[in-house]
């Protein structure tokens, strides 16, 4: 079983000498959360402003999406994104919350709830990011969309 509080973790072993044993793992500092978190919102302000350039720069070129839109399976490239993006006559009004739900040095998973005021679909995203050169990227997202009925 290993349980991770806060910003350590604790590994137990199963068996006769089943006791409690600190593993030599590194917290990651608050600095490389905020830098994820600041990743996923140029994709987030992106939609908020309708800036297809700038969405697209919060993911790397061969981005994956899928998700669920009306119980219909959606899979393709950041372009099933900007192309939804540019079928939007104004960007939506929405609210929106990020977390890090997990990370590493080198990658990280955020999830995005993001409730539109427009009479359309909310969302759950759940996005990968990467480390690559140095800068992260969303390399993956998979969604549900909830139709507003």
């Amino acid at each position: 079983m290993i349980r991770a509080p806060a910003a350590h973790c604790l590994y137990y072993r199963t068996g006769p000498d089943s006791k409690p044993c600190r593993r030599g793992l590194k917290p990651i500092p608050a600095s490389q959360y905020n830098e994820v978190l600041d990743a996923a919102a140029i994709y987030v302000d992106g939609m908020r402003t309708g800036d297809l350039a700038y969405t697209s720069k919060g993911f790397r070129d061969t981005a994956t999406v899928y998700g669920y839109i009306e119980d219909k399976f959606q899979e393709g490239s950041v372009n099933l994104i900007l192309n939804y993006m540019k079928t939007q006559k104004e960007p939506p009004v929405f609210s929106v919350n990020l977390s890090v739900i997990g990370m590493t040095p080198s990658t990280a998973v955020v999830k995005c709830e993001m409730d539109i005021d427009a009479p359309e679909y909310e969302y759950t995203d759940f996005m990968s990011l990467a480390k690559v050169d140095g800068k992260w990227q969303i390399v993956a997202k998979v969604f549900h969309a909830y139709l507003d009925e």
